[in-house]
């Protein structure tokens, strides 16, 4: 669906998708902005605001917009305000550790193995990224290579059961859907340890369609395998960025 624009095309303005995904990106910004810094979020938006020589009272009617509505504001401030914005996240997505979000140390268990499946299976489709330190490719490629390996057998299972669900009724689908279930358990498993067995570091995260429109009505996990060595084992891997090619997406 497409915002409703009565504007000269002169711009690539946003799409409905792009624009609820931006309202969403930046109230998060704010509201992490305000816990860094210990303010109100209205304060971190006024920041923000003058730093891109935003009037405050147009982006509160921008996050009102919802998009079978008429655009409520001036094709120069919606341009502003759109500028602003891919100018705040042009740095790309903030890939967070896999340890981090399911609160993994040193072992896992079955329940974190079924948190993770479950992040897996919302996904339309993956793109896949790699990080490491220059100087230790010798060190590490090989890791990497394995650890990619043991994520490509996780994302084929994934994609057998997405198959076995989509397909017509039959007297053979529950047990289909059984035996796919029992492999999907096994290759998360595997693919948990393999990365403590690699001494690789999944960071991930979901692709929002600000930074595309292709991204638009998809789910797209942003996944980067990295083997750039923690500060200590107790302490969880720093955020990566990086910014999401489409060309690179892989989908079901």
């Amino acid at each position: 669906m497409k915002n409703h624009l009565s504007f000269q095309r002169q711009w690539d303005f946003n799409n409905s998708g792009q624009t609820e995904s931006a309202q969403h990106e930046l109230k998060e910004l704010f509201k992490r902005t305000s816990l860094e810094q210990k303010i109100t979020s209205p304060q971190a938006m006024e920041q923000w605001c003058k730093e891109y020589d935003i009037n405050y009272k147009t982006l509160s009617s921008w996050f009102k917009w919802k998009s079978n509505e008429n655009c409520p504001i001036k094709e120069k401030q919606l341009i502003r305000i759109e500028l602003a914005i891919r100018q705040t996240f042009n740095k790309g997505v903030t890939l967070t550790s896999l340890w981090a979000l399911i609160n993994i140390n040193n072992e896992h268990s079955e329940k974190d193995e079924s948190r993770l499946l479950k992040i897996f299976l919302e996904a339309d489709g993956f793109l896949i990224e790699f990080a490491w330190l220059e100087h230790q490719i010798n060190t590490v490629g090989q890791n990497l290579k394995n650890a990619n390996s043991s994520l490509e057998n996780l994302m084929h299972s994934i994609k057998e059961y997405k198959k076995i669900k989509a397909s017509p009724p039959s007297a053979k689908k529950s047990i289909n859907e059984l035996e796919q279930n029992i492999i999907l358990g096994a290759e998360v498993k595997n693919f948990l340890s393999d990365m403590r067995k690699f001494n690789v570091t999944p960071h991930i995260n979901w692709v929002a369609p600000i930074f595309n429109k292709e991204f638009d009505n998809k789910r797209v996990l942003m996944i980067c395998l990295s083997a750039i060595p923690g500060l200590r084992p107790d302490v969880k891997p720093k955020d990566i960025i990086m910014t999401p090619d489409a060309n690179k997406v892989t989908f079901f």
